[in-house]
């Protein structure tokens, strides 16, 4: 979708004026390692002022490009009426990591925040120590649950969904 927005040029500048109306958003495979896809990808949310529902299927990755978030600032927009956040495919690497750290410290309304692991994670006891990490994170909202789903339900209901959830 990102891809799509951007047509060979960044939407890192300016979209005109605010996505509004968008409630729910999902990104596809989404490649953490893609500097400029981040960032279109940050600002598109960024640009969403009543996005309730962030949904970001993660592609596995080898490369780990964490500076692609930091310095990243959503204290003062988008993220204030966002209440649900899932994460497919998770596998700890620490873009995925900080992603979590700024949605965590900078959504006020956030309720649940689902994390399904990629069946790599769930075989290590890596899983465990990033879910000890995430649990520590500063929360805008003194209500935000972290659910870490290590079932295989979860991965494959959205299997069977071919990927719609």
């Amino acid at each position: 979708m990102v891809q799509l927005l951007r047509a060979g040029d960044s939407v890192a500048g300016p979209l005109g004026r605010p996505l509004e109306h968008l409630k729910a958003l999902q990104f596809w495979k989404m490649h953490m390692e893609d500097r400029q896809g981040m960032l279109d990808a940050l600002h598109l949310i960024k640009n969403s002022p009543n996005l309730q529902k962030l949904i970001i299927v993660i592609e596995p990755s080898r490369v780990d490009v964490v500076e692609n978030l930091v310095g990243q600032d959503f204290s003062a927009c988008c993220l204030k009426k966002l209440e649900q956040v899932e994460l497919h495919f998770m596998s700890g690497i620490g873009s995925e990591v900080e992603l979590i750290k700024l949605v965590l410290a900078n959504a006020p309304g956030l309720k649940k925040m689902k994390i399904i692991p990629s069946e790599n994670l769930l075989s290590h006891a890596r899983g465990l120590e990033i879910l000890k990490k995430l649990i520590q994170f500063p929360r805008a909202s003194p209500k935000a649950e972290i659910k870490y789903s290590d079932s295989k339900s979860s991965r494959m209901r959205y299997k069977e969904n071919k990927g719609y959830l």
